[in-house]
């Protein structure tokens, strides 16, 4: 049997402040063809956590319900919960959520640490914070998958990023053959002594960083349980400079530079004493050409303070 299987999908309604595109339509076009690619496979579909890029949201929830029950009963899909599908990471309030709704509706299956047999494979879920479930005996011939949403990559993203290592998560698992890995927005793939961990990344992306500018391209990972491999299906998409906008990143580093230098300005000198804090500030505006973006910054935080 093959699984297709997804990392983060994000599914939203609004558009992120870096797409040129209606990314809404743009996302739905790329969940067509991946359960088109299942349905004609006769595969099913596992998803890592974060189906949504919202807890709740009410406009998305017909679209969502809609979708799934087009493909009802042609593909299962089978999500764990990730931070974007939980508020604060509570399950007490998980029905309250659009993945829980889908859920009470049979739309989705939820993983967790009850092994599901109702595939060619056992598998398993482990929601954000949960650590991965021990795994009941395994059976000559039988395949275990977990399916979980936790920081697991190969390098850091960032000094001081606490990650597992994904080739270490996969040997410290040897009861695993496929462990799919959810929170972190990078592809990647590892193989330990034929058992695989692999990485979609996110289904859409939202925004115009390096990687998704220059390496990020959406697809999906499918693994057959008989040949015990995964293969690359990479998604229709179009290139990240014709969707994708750094304007406001720009934008924003252009502020953040001029507020330091504002800053820095303040801290030479210039204020008179005996003159309230508004009028010197006024006063070291005007005098010294800082720009309308920086004033409306200022603006914006002393408003409504009495100085």
């Amino acid at each position: 049997m093959k699984f297709v299987l997804l990392s983060d999908v994000h599914w939203l309604w609004d558009n992120p402040i870096g797409r040129l595109d209606n990314a809404h339509e743009t996302q739905m076009e790329k969940l067509r063809f991946v359960f088109n690619w299942a349905y004609e496979n006769n595969g099913a579909i596992l998803q890592a956590g974060d189906l949504n890029d919202k807890p709740r949201n009410w406009d998305l929830l017909p679209v969502q319900i809609s979708f799934l029950r087009s493909w009802y009963k042609k593909v299962t899909l089978c999500c764990v919960y990730g931070q974007h599908d939980t508020y604060m990471y509570s399950e007490k309030t998980r029905d309250k959520t659009n993945m829980g709704i889908l859920a009470k509706a049979g739309l989705v299956l939820i993983l967790d640490s009850n092994p599901s047999r109702s595939y060619e494979a056992v598998i398993y879920g482990a929601h954000y914070g949960q650590e991965a479930p021990k795994p009941e005996k395994k059976e000559p011939e039988q395949k275990n998958i977990l399916v979980i949403h936790a920081p697991i990559t190969i390098d850091p993203l960032f000094p001081d990023h606490v990650y597992d290592p994904a080739f270490g998560y996969l040997k410290s698992h040897p009861e695993y053959d496929l462990i799919l890995c959810g929170d972190i927005h990078r592809t990647f793939l590892t193989r330990y002594e034929g058992r695989h961990i692999v990485n979609t990344g996110c289904l859409i992306r939202k925004e115009a960083d390096e990687y998704n500018m220059t390496t990020h391209h959406p697809g999906f990972y499918v693994f057959d349980t008989d040949s015990v491999t995964c293969e690359w299906v990479e998604i229709p998409h179009k290139p990240a400079e014709e969707v994708l906008t750094r304007d406001h990143i720009e934008r924003k580093n252009q502020i953040n530079q001029m507020l330091q230098s504002f800053i820095d300005s303040v801290k030479d000198g210039g204020i008179k004493e005996g003159v309230s804090f508004q009028d010197n500030l006024a006063k070291f505006i005007k005098d010294n050409g800082i720009q309308q973006d920086v004033v409306d910054i200022i603006s914006e935080t002393i408003s409504g303070e009495a100085l």
